[in-house]
């Protein structure tokens, strides 16, 4: 039966040299069914993306790979798997990297009673441990709480790839979106990201990386039932959007 989901986003947006950012939003909220929902990336008036996120219990599985070849567009195909627990934290966070500079497999896991998380590099065979904040999330967690509706405050701890950020909500507001399936009522939230610490983040992959960037603005409008029906994200005048072509449940 063809529902509004709940969940995701992604985009990403052209860097100084017309390719870098492809920002995932994932709108995410983990409601007691399966959910899927396929987005249309668009910018300068092309399509340059698809993303589909597939939501079941405990489990969000987000794919991007890019639309053609687009000359402002890099081509990738990756894919994320995230483990939650019942707060949304993640407790797994698995990335398949298929881009353009980079083949590889990332795995993290949170270990919440010591405040640590360990990242496993395949292609190296390498792991590395860091300090994790008890509260914070991945990207796309974040998005999961924000899209349950279970988010209570403005300001979120983020980890960006081991680095510490913050996510802060900088407006609410209610609004009419206009998709092709209907108009809906959803809040618009706008986001902003800043860096807790003067290290800079290790680079992953193309989409986390520059997804959480103090240049980056991202909107996003979430409708009651926490189906992520339309994005924007800008990057030092740059736009992307993204449409809502598909969702089933």
């Amino acid at each position: 039966m063809k529902r509004a989901l709940n969940r995701f986003n992604l985009s990403e947006l052209i860097t100084s040299k017309h390719i870098s950012l492809l920002v995932v939003a994932i709108m995410v909220s983990c409601h007691s069914y399966g959910s899927i929902a396929e987005y249309s990336v668009k910018s300068l008036g092309l399509k340059v993306a698809n993303i589909t996120i597939n939501n079941t219990p405990g489990r969000v599985i987000v794919t991007a790979k890019s639309s053609g070849n687009s000359p402002i567009f890099p081509k990738l195909n990756n894919s994320y798997t995230i483990d939650l627990d019942n707060l949304l934290r993640p407790v797994t966070y698995t990335r398949k990297i298929n881009q353009k500079t980079v083949q590889d497999e990332f795995v993290v896991n949170y270990n919440r009673t010591e405040n640590q998380a360990s990242m496993h590099r395949k292609s190296t065979g390498t792991t590395s441990s860091y300090y994790a904040n008890p509260n914070s999330r991945d990207v796309y967690s974040f998005m999961a709480l924000l899209l349950s509706g279970k988010a209570n405050q403005n300001k979120y701890p983020i980890d960006a790839n081991g680095s510490a950020w913050q996510a802060t909500v900088n407006s609410r507001s209610i609004e009419d979106v206009k998709t092709k399936f209907k108009t809906f009522n959803a809040t618009r939230y706008d986001i902003s990201f800043n860096p807790l610490s003067k290290t800079a983040t290790p680079y992953v992959d193309m989409v986390t990386h520059n997804f959480v960037n103090e240049d980056t603005k991202l909107s996003i409008w979430v409708a009651d039932d926490g189906l992520a029906v339309k994005a924007a994200v800008k990057k030092r005048g740059l736009s992307m959007n993204w449409e809502l072509t598909g969702y089933q449940q």
